[in-house]
């Protein structure tokens, strides 16, 4: 019997043997043709199957560290553990960095007349959680300084639930739709000069532009869901990307941007010019909200350099395809 279980055991090390000796040419291949795109994926992203392969930045990244796990270890149960730990990181990388990079919802008293909570979230026409929405937003206002909320994909049935929040939310713009691209603000604050056509037809749909006024200083509000790239839409978005950036930060006004720019941070086209609130790399993702494998980060509150970010989150599942963020911004002095 012992003898046997020897037997056993060589040939289980062989078996494994084998199996390392097959993968490690592969994992090398692999990893030269991650690490390439890794560096001509910012300079080809002209081109869009290019440039959709850059929002997974993370995926790759972890997938790279796996696989040169195998190659640098030469013991063949160590690499069979880093297989593992591919198999692991493949499923459910983008859930663990998750995971450890969420925050709570921001709880702090915000300071009156200098700072401003943005809530952006993409409610998804057809989600029928209407109610939990609604009250998700109505728990994540402040109540110490003003809010404003950038919804997407609202249709008739939306603008009516969303209405129940006129008492803490009295100011509205919205044009519902039914086509996944209606868009409404509600605030705290009035107002002023709200327009849904302003960037047409450089960007081709409706986005927001608008004023609010936080103490003394007239803030210029983009309320954005860009076209989703495809080949028919691509260079629409790119085009509505740069002018939504053009405008904001040629104004010399205080600006906010927020929406689904259908667009992560890794991404040529993304509008770098403005201030980003979340860390690039570890920040957790906002679409797909229940897909841990292919996620990537498509909603953003951007701000000038007016702005200095001081509390940010990303919300929980609501039934959309999207998660909410939620930024507290301070006027700089």
């Amino acid at each position: 019997m012992p003898s046997r279980l020897i037997l056993l055991k060589r040939d289980g090390l062989t078996t494994l043997q084998n199996i390392h000796e097959f993968l490690r040419p592969r994992c090398r291949f692999l990893s030269l043709l991650i690490v390439g795109h890794l560096l001509l994926g910012p300079i080809l992203s002209d081109h869009l199957w290019m440039e959709l392969t850059t929002h997974f930045l993370p995926q790759e990244l972890l997938l790279l560290a796996a696989l040169n796990a195998i190659l640098l270890l030469k013991s063949t149960r160590a690499a069979m553990l880093s297989i593992i730990l591919i198999l692991f990181m493949a499923l459910t990388g983008p859930v663990v960095v998750d995971a450890f990079t969420t925050e709570g919802p921001p709880e702090s008293a915000l300071i009156k007349d200098r700072e401003i909570r943005i809530i952006s979230i993409n409610v998804l026409t057809s989600n029928p959680n209407k109610d939990q929405v609604r009250e998700w937003i109505r728990n994540s206002l402040s109540a110490s300084a003003p809010t404003v909320v950038v919804a997407q994909e609202v249709d008739g049935a939306w603008i009516t639930a969303l209405d129940a929040l006129k008492e803490q939310l009295p100011h509205k713009a919205v044009l519902p739709r039914e086509d996944n691209f209606g868009l409404a603000v509600y605030s705290s604050l009035p107002l002023q000069s709200p327009e849904f056509e302003a960037l047409e037809p450089i960007c081709d749909g409706p986005q927001f532009t608008g004023e609010v006024r936080l103490g003394e200083t007239s803030i210029k509000i983009f309320g954005v869901h860009t076209l989703p790239p495809g080949p028919q839409t691509f260079a629409a978005r790119n085009a509505c990307l740069i002018e939504i950036e053009k405008r904001a930060v040629e104004s010399q006004q205080a600006a906010i941007v927020a929406g689904d720019l259908n667009s992560s941070p890794w991404s040529k086209w993304f509008p770098k010019r403005l201030n980003d609130p979340f860390p690039h790399l570890f920040r957790r993702h906002t679409w797909s909200a229940f897909n841990g494998l292919i996620s990537t980060s498509l909603d953003h509150v951007l701000s000038t350099s007016h702005f200095k970010a001081i509390r940010h989150s990303v919300g929980p599942d609501l039934g959309s395809d999207h998660r909410p963020v939620i930024v507290d911004l301070r006027l700089q002095k």
